[in-house]
């Protein structure tokens, strides 16, 4: 056996084994064959819910490393003992290669625990079964009397080598085409231009928000919102609602998202970011049972939601005259419009930032920290307010405090 297809929930399971059998291998001064963790798959599909594609993934894993070859004897089952009522019930792992017919003959599934070198009758855990290289001949030795029988130097890294086959005997699923899957731990993919979809509908629903966010605020956090509506799992914040929310989002802006993702940051320069986003997308399916892949998808997609629409708001400030109006410290009435409103975190809380223009087209912003006004961005007001500074960030600004009698005004004067 020099390779083994492992299902993707128990790699875990397998490197941990060879850790250990590293270490053992270690204190015992030999050598030990290795696993190599490969990056090849099998991706076997076992069906399609709703939005989602079932399948169970394999990974290869290379087996480097031969057995090493004793003298006079070759170890070629471990028998585990098990006593019951009516005799004894054996796990057998037998050695690479061996005739199964051999252990059939002999019985081995249900042998007694006994020691061929010692004699002495008492129970036995585990036992081994030896075949002399010459004659053929099969003896049954004790597992604390194999070293006293044997007394030969590869005798520890045979029984190493045993142990490692072992593990992959029992990580290792032969046949994948053709087993059932049918209650096998399976990862749900679904297509990447779902998951844009519905993540637009979340985002366009509760806005977005990420894991630190989410805990900071207490507001929904949106990768493991759109992975329960995928799964069909949401119930609490009416999963009807976001997907007839994701019918209505435009199929522009869906491939706008895809064309970012999957044409244009593949041709930006790489880094880690950009490496495992790609990964995470390959062929346009995304596995939502990683709640890592998940994470960085639906973070790009929130992401590129708010770069465009700073973008838009950008283009709007260059409609501002480059001037600002005002006497700093002065307190006046003012006719303004309002254009904008935004709301900003920082360790204080949270404020809105309202953005203004008058009649000559000059920009002026206010944050407010207290309670909002009921004003709406489109309509002109009079109010009061004092000039705080005048701004030259990005474009002249005029910035305002302590903004009040907020009065609805058909036109600017």
């Amino acid at each position: 056996m020099n390779e083994i297809w492992v299902q993707k929930n128990r790699l875990d399971s397998l490197k941990k084994a060879s850790k250990r059998l590293m270490k053992r291998a270690s204190l015992l001064e030999c050598d030990m064959p290795v696993f190599e963790f490969t990056d090849t798959t099998k991706v076997i599909n076992i069906g399609r819910n709703g939005l989602l594609n079932k399948s169970v993934v394999f990974f290869k894993v290379n087996i480097l490393g031969s057995a090493p070859v004793l003298s006079e004897w070759t170890v070629i089952a471990k028998l585990t003992h098990k006593k019951e009522q009516t005799g004894y019930k054996n796990i057998i792992n037998s050695a690479d290669g061996v005739d199964f017919n051999n252990l059939y003959n002999l019985k081995a599934a249900s042998l007694a625990p006994k020691c061929d070198h010692c004699e002495v009758s008492r129970f036995r855990k585990t036992t081994f079964l030896l075949e002399h290289n010459e004659s053929g001949e099969i003896i049954q030795i004790g597992s604390t009397c194999i070293d006293d029988f044997i007394r030969d130097e590869s005798l520890k890294k045979l029984l190493l080598h045993f142990q490692v086959m072992e593990e992959a005997k029992k990580h290792h699923i032969p046949n994948i085409n053709s087993i059932d899957l049918t209650h096998a731990h399976y990862d749900e993919y679904a297509c990447l231009k779902d998951i844009v979809r519905i993540t637009l509908a979340v985002i366009s629903n509760f806005g977005f928000a990420n894991k630190s966010k989410a805990e900071i605020e207490g507001c929904v956090h949106t990768a493991p919102l759109v992975t329960r509506v995928i799964k069909d799992n949401e119930r609490e914040l009416r999963k009807e609602d976001i997907l007839d929310t994701a019918e209505k989002i435009e199929a522009s802006m869906v491939e706008e998202i895809l064309n970012y993702l999957t044409v244009e940051l593949p041709s930006e320069p790489m880094n880690d970011f950009s490496i495992n986003l790609l990964a995470s997308i390959e062929n346009e399916m995304v596995n939502v049972s990683d709640k890592y892949r998940m994470a960085l998808v639906v973070g790009s997609i929130g992401g590129f939601v708010k770069k465009k629409e700073l973008k838009e708001r950008r283009e709007k400030e260059h409609k501002f005259h480059p001037s600002y109006f005002g006497v700093l410290g002065n307190r006046t009435t003012l006719a303004l419009t309002l254009i904008d409103e935004e709301e900003k975190e920082s360790q204080y809380g949270t404020s809105v930032i309202y953005t203004f223009y008058d009649k000559e087209n000059r920009k002026a912003t206010w944050r407010c920290s207290g309670k909002r006004p009921a004003i709406s961005v489109g309509t002109k007001y009079e109010l009061t307010a004092t000039i705080k500074d005048h701004s030259d960030y990005r474009i002249p600004t005029t910035v305002l405090s302590r903004c009040c009698k907020f009065i609805e005004k058909k036109s600017c004067t």
